[in-house]
């Protein structure tokens, strides 16, 4: 354990919250973790357009779901493409809300 001086003449130890032999949690561990607790405006303006966009792209594909049942037209390739991606898309949304929740620097260091 490092100790950092807070003012002259006294010390504060650096180390996980409730001393030395406190456990870690490994998935809060890591050189990607802020520990400041504020919500970087960075993780704001990520999530933010992401997450409109990735409703509206649902929403968009439920459309085209539902037209192709009212034509009775098969689904094609390309429907399956776009559901292929659908989930991909998911998956990054999911790891931008982790980001932003986990205060995960996704941007690197300042």
């Amino acid at each position: 354990m490092s100790v950092t001086p807070s003012s002259p003449g006294t010390a504060a130890p650096v180390g996980p919250p409730g001393g030395p032999g406190a456990k870690v949690n490994p998935l809060l561990a890591g050189p990607f973790l802020d520990t400041s607790g504020a919500l970087r405006p960075d993780a704001v303006r990520l999530v933010t357009p992401v997450t409109i966009f990735y409703i509206l792209a649902i929403i968009s594909i439920g459309f085209r779901v539902w037209a192709k049942r009212i034509k009775k037209n098969a689904l094609r390739f390309n429907d399956y493409a776009i559901f292929i991606a659908a989930a991909f898309a998911t998956g990054y949304l999911a790891i931008c809300w982790l980001g932003k929740f986990l205060s995960l620097n996704l941007f690197g260091t300042d």
